[in-house]
């Protein structure tokens, strides 16, 4: 006789976990594509320089761009649209252009090709590598997708059968693990690198560059990662009540008259 009850009650928990694990890859690849267009960017880049304060230091500046954003697969850059009344600033004009995967952006390069660069020969400041954080990125999505693939399996499974299919709840699960932690770390890489030049720093005499952090870009990053995490203890109470129902049935099945 099958006996579906112990675990098809199981099926509005395992919809849950996979609710999460699409929201936190949903999410991933917002904060991968952010700056892919010039209507998206502002508090979704990776890190915003402000380099206004160069275009008046030589005649040959004047090509320099206001601001410079970087994001995971592109570069944007633009001006100030200043208030007369308020002196409040708005980007005015955007140019994207799309970056290849992995790129290292460099302020010192973006800033001698529209002017001479103001930068102190062999310095690092405005240089940030986004292979690691996007590479991780990436390895945690397709961890993600495998998790999600495993899982979606043992419900249809468990939908037609009432029996679970423990092999692939346990790839899902087990891939749920290292797919929070490598979306955790790459969030806290990404973080780590654009942190070390947010602020003003003093280029040269009278001059001083300023730099932040997209606000949204972190939330949705440190987001993904979260939703992962959340999915991974879901997981945990899944498993244990998976386990108690295999119980259940074990205990019922020696019950039955020979």
């Amino acid at each position: 006789m099958r006996m579906k009850g112990p675990f098809t009650s199981q099926i509005p928990l395992l919809i849950g976990i996979e609710v999460l694990i699409v929201v936190s890859f949903v999410l991933s690849i917002l904060a991968l594509s952010a700056g892919n267009s010039t209507k998206y960017h502002g508090q979704s880049a990776i890190l915003t320089f402000n380099t206004s304060s160069l275009r008046g230091t030589s005649p040959s500046n004047t090509g320099i761009a206001d601001w410079y954003e970087m994001n995971y697969l592109s570069v944007c850059s633009g001006m100030w649209n200043v208030d007369a009344a308020s002196g409040s600033k708005t980007e005015s004009t955007v140019t994207c252009v799309h970056q290849p995967a992995g790129y290292t952006f460099s302020l010192a390069q973006r800033l001698a090709s529209n002017g001479d660069s103001p930068l102190p020969a062999g310095s690092s400041y405005g240089t940030l590598h986004t292979k690691a954080p996007m590479d991780l990125l990436i390895v945690g999505n397709a961890l993600a997708g495998t998790s999600f693939a495993s899982i979606l399996y043992g419900i249809v499974f468990l939908l037609g059968t009432g029996t679970p299919p423990l092999f692939s709840l346990r790839v899902g699960y087990l891939a749920s693990i290292p797919a929070a932690i490598v979306l955790t770390i790459s969030s806290a890489k990404i973080t780590a690198l654009a942190d070390k030049m947010v602020g003003a720093t003093q280029i040269s005499s009278g001059v001083i560059l300023h730099a932040w952090m997209g606000w949204s870009f972190y939330v949705v990053t440190w987001l993904a990662a979260g939703f992962m995490w959340a999915a991974v203890c879901f997981s945990i109470v899944g498993a244990f009540k998976i386990a108690r129902g295999i119980e259940l049935q074990n205990s019922r099945s020696r019950k039955l008259p020979m």
